[in-house]
This record gives C-alpha cells, sequence and structure tokens, in this order.
C-alpha cells in the first residue's frame, strides 16, 4: 500500500459511513413521504365516498317529499323537498371541490346528469299537482320518476361507487406494501453501517494497532539497554528490502540496529513509533543474530 493508505482508509469509513447515514434519512424521508401520500389519498377517497352515499339518502327522502306533496296533500313537502335540494347542491359542490382524477369526475358527471333528470321529473310531478289528475301524477311517478330517473341515478351511483372501491383496493395494496418494505428501509443501511464499522476496526488492529505494539515492546527493550534486538521494518502489504539480510548483515549485541546518519543523531527509541506509523512500516521482533 502507499503511505497515505491509514488516511486514505480513514477517510474512506468517514465517507461511506456517512453515505450510510445519508442513505437511511433519504429511505427514512421516502418511507415516511408515500406513507403520507398514501394516507392522504385515503381520506379522499373515503370523504368521496361518503359524500355519495350521504347524497344518495338525501335524493330518496326528497322523492319521498315529492310523494307526500303530491299524493298526500302535505304542507311542509315543498319546503322539506327545497331543503334536501340544497343539502344534494351541497354534496355535488364538496365533491367537485376536491381533486379528482379522470375516471372520477366522469363518473361523477353522470351522477350529477342523472340527477338533474331526477330533480326535472319531481319538478314536474310537485308544479302540476292541481292541474293532473291523480291517476296520471300515479303514473308520471311510477314510470318516469322511479322507473327511469332513479334507475339511471342509481347505475350512475353503482358506476362511481366501483371507481372508488377500486381506487380504494388498490391505496390498501400499496399501504401493504409500504408496510412491509418499511422496516427494510431502515434496517439494511444499519445492518450496512455496522458492517463497514466492524471491517474498519479489524483492518486497523490487524494491519496498525498488532505493528504498533511490537514496535512499543520493542522500543521498550531498546530502553532497557537490550540493544541486540533486531526490529524487522516492512510496509504495510510488502516487505521491504531490509527483510532479507542475511548473517553477515547482524547487527552486534549492544549495537543499535539504526546507524544515524552522517552528521546526524540516532533515532530515539521514543519517536520510533511515530515515525513508523507515518510512514506504513510494520515492525516485527526477531532473536539477535550471534555475534562473530
Amino acid at each position: 500500500m502507499r503511505k497515505q493508505s491509514l488516511k486514505r482508509l480513514m477517510l474512506t469509513y468517514a465517507v461511506g459511513y456517512l453515505a450510510l447515514v445519508l442513505a437511511a434519512g433519504a429511505a427514512g424521508g421516502a418511507g415516511m413521504y408515500f406513507l403520507r401520500e398514501a394516507s392522504k389519498e385515503s381520506t379522499r377517497i373515503n370523504t368521496i365516498v361518503n359524500e355519495v352515499q350521504d347524497m344518495r339518502g338525501n335524493l330518496y327522502r326528497q322523492v319521498k317529499e315529492v310523494f307526500d306533496g303530491a299524493f298526500l296533500n302535505d304542507p311542509h313537502a315543498t319546503q322539506q323537498y327545497q331543503q334536501y335540494e340544497r343539502r344534494i347542491e351541497q354534496h355535488f359542490a364538496r365533491i367537485k371541490g376536491a381533486p379528482l382524477n379522470g375516471r372520477e369526475r366522469e363518473a361523477i358527471n353522470r351522477l350529477e346528469t342523472a340527477y338533474r333528470l331526477v330533480k326535472e321529473q319531481a319538478d314536474g310531478i310537485l308544479e302540476s299537482r292541481s292541474t293532473m289528475s291523480l291517476r296520471q301524477r300515479q303514473k308520471i311517478f311510477d314510470a318516469e320518476l322511479e322507473g327511469a330517473g332513479l334507475g339511471e341515478y342509481e347505475d350512475a351511483f353503482r358506476a362511481i361507487e366501483r371507481v372508488l372501491l377500486l381506487q380504494q383496493s388498490e391505496q390498501q395494496e400499496r399501504l401493504g406494501t409500504l408496510t412491509r418494505l418499511a422496516p427494510l428501509l431502515f434496517v439494511v443501511p444499519v445492518v450496512l453501517a455496522l458492517g463497514l464499522l466492524v471491517l474498519s476496526r479489524l483492518f486497523l488492529s490487524k494491519q496498525v494497532v498488532a505493528p504498533l505494539s511490537e514496535l512499543e515492546a520493542a522500543t521498550r527493550k531498546i530502553a532497557s539497554g537490550e540493544l541486540g534486538v533486531r526490529i524487522r521494518i516492512e510496509r504495510i502489504g510488502r516487505r521491504s528490502a531490509a527483510t532479507s539480510r542475511g548473517p553477515r548483515q547482524a547487527v552486534p549485541r549492544r549495537r543499535a540496529p539504526w546507524p544515524a546518519a552522517r552528521g546526524a543523531s540516532p533515532i530515539r527509541a521514543g519517536h520510533l513509533v511515530t515515525r513508523c506509523a507515518a510512514q506504513g512500516w510494520r515492525l516485527r521482533l526477531v532473536a539477535p543474530a550471534p555475534l562473530r
């Protein structure tokens, strides 16, 4: 390896750890975003379903007031009829005010068209009750209002109900998928981070800590006067030429194994750890060679 191998290892470890933290944060943020969007979509669909069902109930109450006014001469029937009419218009306004996709808008337009037909027939019965006979009113009410008008409305209601139920089913499937994937979005980055931590510590222990421990033991022996100790120096990952010295190159007893350069002082044992660590060297203790 190069001299900067330890520095590069620490840089790679820091970058990898930061990348995993960012990945975990991004995955968690994406999961929360999709869950929030799915929850909003589910709420929107449920709101439309409730509005459509309430509107259908108010329509049948409105038709009942038509019957009471046309056949039972109820004096309050017209007023009640108009109240239900306003409620139905409010239902349509709330539904159209919500964000709708293409299929929903098409189904709502069909439902509104069917309601306008029922309302037109109901208005005609109430307005002409004084000029029509009971038989004529009965015929219009049974054939046109309940038969054609409400029949068309029921078809439109079932169509919008199918669209909304299909979307609810799709939304529940998405929520189930997100729920199953949510643990993985958090567990996988954590496992990778732990693996990176373990590997980096193993590398540091084998390639850095162990050689420095050997070097420290050697310096202690040298400091205690055992100058016959030889230290084999090799770069991490490849041996240097100093590891292949023969017997003739053995250092005599009581002499330091590192002669000082010309004009320079000998290397102190206390500085040996720092210098070898900076150069990326690995030190090994060997038995002293026999003196000649």
